[in-house]
């Protein structure tokens, strides 16, 4: 009989995600949050939390096997970084991709930037996901209804 060197069917087992992942912050003047604003085949157009639209490219991880975890879609909140070594700084790299609720903790981490960047993204974005995001402070004063 012949010996069993290869191990068995668990070798073309995928591999279980253990544990939570740590969340990535833009650490340096390079890296900036955007939302992806048009899809296409191995680049995706952004909007910059500058307000700049730009071509983010996503390789690597972002892809084949990996995609499972970082899926981009339409109006995704990523983290991208500019390319330093262009001249034209129209390009950027994707670095993470959001999940709502790591863009709920990143909220809580810095809410007035997030405020601002969810106005900025509001033609983007529509109204109604912008609102949900945005929370107006109640005010106490009455409103007279016959007077509008």
């Amino acid at each position: 009989m012949v010996k069993n060197t290869t191990g068995g069917k668990h070798k073309f087992a995928s591999k279980q995600k253990t544990g939570p992942s740590r969340l990535r912050e833009a650490q340096h003047e390079d890296e900036m949050y955007a939302v992806v604003s048009n899809l296409n085949p191995g680049h995706a157009t952004v909007l910059g939390s500058d307000g700049v639209s730009r071509t983010c490219f996503y390789r690597g991880n972002f892809g084949g096997k990996g995609k499972r975890d970082n899926f981009v879609r339409k109006h995704s909140i990523i983290l991208m970084g500019l390319r330093a070594y262009e001249t034209k700084k129209d390009k950027a790299d994707l670095l993470e991709v959001y999940t709502p609720q790591e863009v709920a903790s990143l909220r809580g981490i810095d809410p007035e930037l997030w405020v601002k960047l969810f106005k900025r993204w509001a033609p983007i974005l529509g109204d109604q996901e912008v609102s949900a995001q945005v929370e107006f402070e109640d005010n106490d004063d009455e409103v007279n209804f016959d007077d509008i």
